[in-house]
């Protein structure tokens, strides 16, 4: 049976988004108040009204901010010493401050971005998280410097209704300004880098903050100039009280955890401008600034994706650019996700207000109006329940996700007169028909659940949107002169009517998503399947592929048949033994496969042991890695006998001699009478253990699954008294042991014996390197800053000795100077951690009852 989530697992999942939600509510409830005396065609009205000249210079200032936060990535990466060309960092920091700032996604928001196109240049992953964090503290020294400055020259009057001790900004900008002074005193006095959980980050040298410092007075001016030029002309404001309001606003906006200060930052402008303007006056150049600061360079940014992907497909333009065609081509499709989530939102929003650029339907045919009302919040609401299979690149998404938008231009354009939406999603559509290539995975549509942040967002549209139709409904006031043919009465009936469908759309896919089936039933895998699995494994040149061929496991395989991921069910886990078996270009795809299957059944995704190839993918998933330990791998062509630190395997090789042991490689296929000798003997070393068979992530005796294998046997007098089984990668690239066993009289030391004779062999026979299996918890930091889970592994590996050689272990394959690499675990976090790793080890043991015994 499935095990279900606890209270606290739902807590710490969704306490965020709700704190976020909350707020939102809140500011929708103080601009309620404030626009009560005041209709939307009001707010519509003052739109409309801004200058062409305004707008102009808006879009200006709109690019120079954008230009001058890409100043923050150059300081950083100047700072840490790296001399990455401008172009690129001007690039990565674009698209990063694009989706995380505009959006306020966690899915992909600027760490995913950064790391993807910065690992792509080159730049080390420690590089990259220091530059983040040195990025998140440019934002603070932006708001004590420029916000301190600014709240303190030109202060602000403060609404009575706060009943704060002081009446202006005054107070706070000091504030500010003495936190800037502790901040430059920490500067100057200090100069070791801060350690945080084992990560060091070193401070930023004194011309280094003020550098962030001057980036940050050009950003914040000139975004705040945006909003300046999109309000009505006004003798009483000035440009500085423009900007500290915007300072403000912005600045609890970004505290609130709302997507980008939706609802938070309007009702922060709103107050703050009270006294020089009226909220319709307010709200309508926020609503153009929205379009202008925040829309516009996501779809910008869509587009510039999408022409990228066909200039790469028509010619090739240097290392450059194929380096930076491999880092975008695995970030795209989540770009695209996201873009078309964003659009889905604006066309619901759509949908139920009324036209701005035109007063002038193109029919005045209430039906086909209503209609169209009702199919663009339809096709907007599926686009945002399509838009995350974007990410795992089916093309199933990508066609109905164009369908979707064509649908949604037409209602758009033709119908409602939403010029400015048609043409974003007109954009969208030929960013995505671009990126086409991007989704080549031949699976059926799929709707897998929204992340919760994406879930939170839409439920604050639906409540906007329930709330705009409440404004214009109980407006009072008929906007025909304004908006053409239809009443404010007219509106709100239409809307009302599209967001009742919405709603009866949205509750038959809940019900659908809590109606998801169990857990898949373990069956014997089909002898086509297995047989195509096998082909895999021949042609895998990772010895450890072999483990698909224990019998134990379920398979995935891509839709092409050329690779697969095993796994095994425990509990509510699907658990993946290691990374995807076949070429590396489709483990992405077969991961994101993985996870569909995972999200059908409701189980937990978990993959085991996996290497450091596809971490960011993991990443993608929303999983959190966990060190499990380090692999030896060692390069057999500098393996010798030779030498003082080899002496011990020297005189195990002659012991073995003298006491007549004979090494030998039986090539597959094995016959009965090899496998009724290496069965007994597996017999009696299980006994003489007082243990039982293993599986999953280990080899355990079956005959089928030894048959084929090449089998090493140690020899005493024609009698077998020790074997074990041979992992061989194709092309002689790896080789490893699974099974070692041996007998009661065999001779003593005659397993290391085996294992030298075998390496040697496998010198001899031309393979490149030599798995020696994994020692567990090794190269965990012992640090008390490291995580709850680092520390715990650590201190078992310390003092474990009871239960397990875990030093020992490290310490007999460190002899044999291997490389080591790090395995991990990808799975939910947080207190889900535990759980994870006890069907896990169940799943090895063969149940929990063995796993206890």
């Amino acid at each position: 049976m499935a095990t279900t989530k606890t209270w606290r697992d739902h807590l710490h999942h969704w306490l965020r988004p709700v704190l976020g939600l909350c707020l939102f509510m809140a500011a929708l409830f103080a601009l309620d108040l404030q626009l009560k005396q005041h209709s939307l065609g009001e707010v519509l009205a003052q739109t409309r009204a801004i200058p062409a000249v305004h707008l102009l210079l808006a879009l200006l200032c709109t690019g120079g901010s954008y230009l001058a936060m890409t100043g923050y990535d150059l300081v950083a990466l100047r700072h840490l010493g790296n001399r990455l060309h401008y172009g690129r960092i001007a690039l990565t920091s674009f698209i990063a401050y694009v989706f995380s700032m505009d959006l306020g996604m966690s899915v992909i928001g600027s760490s995913a971005v950064r790391y993807r196109l910065y690992s792509g240049f080159g730049v080390e992953a420690g590089d990259v998280a220091r530059v983040i964090a040195l990025t998140v503290l440019a934002f603070w020294v932006g708001v004590l410097s420029v916000g301190g400055m600014v709240l303190t020259q030109a202060a602000l009057p403060l609404p009575d209704t706060l009943s704060l001790p002081f009446a202006t900004t005054r107070p706070v900008g000091w504030f500010l300004l003495v936190g800037m002074a502790v901040l430059l005193l920490l500067n100057v006095t200090r100069h070791k880098p801060l350690h945080w959980r084992g990560f060091e980050l070193p401070l930023l040298r004194f011309w280094g903050l003020v550098s962030q410092a001057l980036v940050a007075a050009v950003d914040w001016s000139l975004a705040a100039a945006v909003l300046y030029f999109l309000l009505p002309a006004s003798a009483e404001v000035s440009y500085w009280q423009v900007l500290a309001v915007f300072l403000a606003a912005q600045t609890l906006g970004v505290l609130s955890t709302v997507p980008a200060g939706l609802g938070v930052f309007e009702s922060i402008c709103a107050a703050l401008l009270a006294p020089y303007y009226s909220a319709p006056a307010v709200l309508g150049a926020l609503l153009a600034y929205r379009f202008i600061y925040t829309l516009l360079p996501v779809f910008f940014a869509l587009t510039l994706f999408g022409g990228f992907e066909a200039l790469q497909r028509r010619q090739a333009i240097g290392e450059t650019s194929r380096t930076l065609r491999k880092a975008l081509s695995r970030l795209a499709p989540q770009v695209f996700s996201v873009g078309t989530f964003l659009a889905g939102l604006l066309l619901m929003i759509s949908s139920v207000l009324p036209p701005l650029a035109t007063k002038l339907h193109l029919t005045d045919i209430r039906l086909l109006v209503d209609i169209s009302a009702t199919v663009a919040m339809l096709s907007g609401l599926a686009l945002v329940l399509v838009s995350r299979g974007l990410a795992a690149r089916t093309r199933g998404s990508f066609r109905a996700s164009l369908a979707l938008l064509a649908s949604g231009f037409i209602s758009a354009i033709l119908l409602s007169a939403h010029l400015f939406v048609g043409l974003i999603l007109a954009l969208l559509m030929l960013a995505l028909w671009l990126g086409r290539a991007e989704f080549s995975r031949l699976s059926a549509l799929r709707l897998p659940p929204l992340p919760r942040y994406w879930a939170v967002v839409l439920l604050v549209t639906l409540l906007g949107i329930a709330w705009s139709i409440g404004w214009i409904e109980h407006s009072g006031r008929h906007t025909a002169d304004l908006f053409g043919q239809f009443s404010a009465g007219e509106y709100g009936a239409r809307a009302r009517t599209a967001l009742y469908a919405a709603a009866i759309a949205l509750s038959f896919y809940i019900l659908w998503r809590l109606s998801r089936p169990a857990l898949p039933a373990t069956e014997a895998v089909d002898a086509d399947t297995m047989a195509r699995v096998s082909a895999i494994v021949a042609a895998s040149p990772d010895p450890e592929a072999r483990l698909a061929l224990l019998g134990d496991k379920q398979f995935l395989l891509n839709e092409a048949g050329t690779a697969f991921i095993m796994y095994g069910v425990a509990g509510n886990s699907l658990i993946a033994m290691g990374d995807p078996v076949g070429p590396l270009e489709e483990h992405e795809g077969l991961i994101w496969q993985f996870r569909e299957l995972c999200d059908r059944h409701g189980a937990w995704p978990v993959f085991y042991e996996i290497t450091a190839d596809n971490l960011p993918v993991y990443l993608d998933l929303g999983l959190s890695l966990h060190k499990l330990g380090e692999s030896a791998q060692m390069p057999l062509a500098e393996f010798s006998l030779e030498g003082k630190k080899r002496a011990k395997m020297r005189q195990a090789i002659n012991r073995g001699e003298r006491d007549g042991c004979c090494f030998e490689v039986i090539p597959a296929p094995q016959s009965d009478t090899m496998l009724d000798t290496v069965q007994a003997i597996s017999e009696q070393w299980l006994a003489g253990k007082n243990t039982a068979e293993k599986g999953f992530s280990l080899g355990a005796f079956k005959r089928d699954y030894l048959r084929d294998m090449p089998v090493a046997v140690i020899s005493v007098e024609d009698k077998v008294v020790a074997f074990a089984n041979l992992w061989c990668g194709s092309e002689h690239d790896g080789l490893s042991v699974d099974l070692m066993r041996y007998s009661d009289d065999a001779p003593s030391g005659v397993m290391e014996l085996l294992f030298i004779h075998t390496i040697l062999w496998g010198q001899e026979a031309g393979y490149r390197r030599f798995g020696l299996g994994m020692a567990p918890l090794s190269g965990l930091p012992d640090h008390h800053l490291a995580s709850t889970w680092v520390r715990a592994g650590a201190f078992i590996y310390r003092h474990g000795e009871h239960f397990y050689n875990f030093d020992g272990l490290r310490a007999y394959k460190e002899k044999f100077a291997p490389e080591w690499e790090p395995r991990y675990l990808a799975s939910p976090g947080g207190l889900a951690l535990p759980r994870v790793l006890a069907q896990a080890s169940a799943l090895v043991s063969g149940g929990l009852r063995r796993l206890i015994s």
